[in-house]
């Protein structure tokens, strides 16, 4: 027994000669990580990397339930998936999203950093992006009452926080479990096919139409000819 225990120590110390960023990588960001929300807690600006984080209540409930760790860096559950993440939210361009909410910049700029801090930063950057991804693909990107006080259709329940902890946990393809959440009405894709057309017809002139009241049908205004 107490020769085995030797050998199982001493292969130990040999894994963190050979491997020393392995070992002693997550503990580190994971401490910056629980910083970084507490300080979010205690009343910090939401903001990382000059990046202001959309979702910090969720993003908070992810890595709390994961003791803090590490989701898309190296010997995480997600660290083949990173770059994907970012695939996933240059494809959401094609579906009238901004490719700036979700940090994709940034992201590109951190992909390749070595520092600690740098990588703290784009393991929390890629969590928002999926947070924000979920939510926006699932319910949609803007809220129907702040353009209608009348609206009256639910908006559909997304558990994007359990979404990302699943996706984690069964190691999933990032760009498959976001692309299940696009609406699968019929008419939403003709919409989108009619978006491409006229995306694609650039030489077409638009005219910027003036701030003013939603305009509802049979309405007319002076902004619009």
């Amino acid at each position: 027994m107490r020769d085995e225990y030797l050998l199982r120590f001493f292969a130990v110390i040999a894994l963190a000669c050979l491997f020393p960023n392995t070992v002693t990588a997550q503990p580190a960001e994971s401490g910056q990580i629980r910083s970084f929300l507490e300080g979010i807690d205690a009343g910090d600006t939401a903001e990382i990397a000059g990046r202001r984080l959309n979702e910090p209540g969720l993003l908070s409930q992810v890595y709390r339930s994961r003791e803090h760790a590490p989701i898309w860096l190296r010997t995480a559950p997600l660290e083949k998936e990173a770059t994907d993440m970012l695939t996933a939210i240059s494809q959401s361009v094609g579906h009238g999203f901004s490719a700036d909410r979700y940090h994709r910049s940034a992201i590109e700029k951190l992909i390749n950093a070595s520092d600690t801090a740098s990588r703290v930063a784009l393991d929390l950057l890629l969590t928002d992006a999926f947070l924000g991804q979920a939510l926006h693909r699932g319910r949609g990107a803007v809220y129907p009452s702040n353009l209608d006080a009348e609206w009256q259709v639910p908006q559909a329940e997304v558990d994007a926080a359990g979404l990302l902890l699943e996706t984690a946990a069964r190691r999933r393809a990032v760009v498959r479990v976001l692309d299940a959440l696009w609406p699968a009405a019929e008419e939403y894709y003709r919409l989108l096919e009619r978006r491409a057309e006229i995306a694609a017809s650039g030489d077409e002139v638009t005219v910027q139409v003036s701030p003013g009241p939603l305009l509802k049908p049979g309405q007319t205004n002076d902004r619009v000819i």
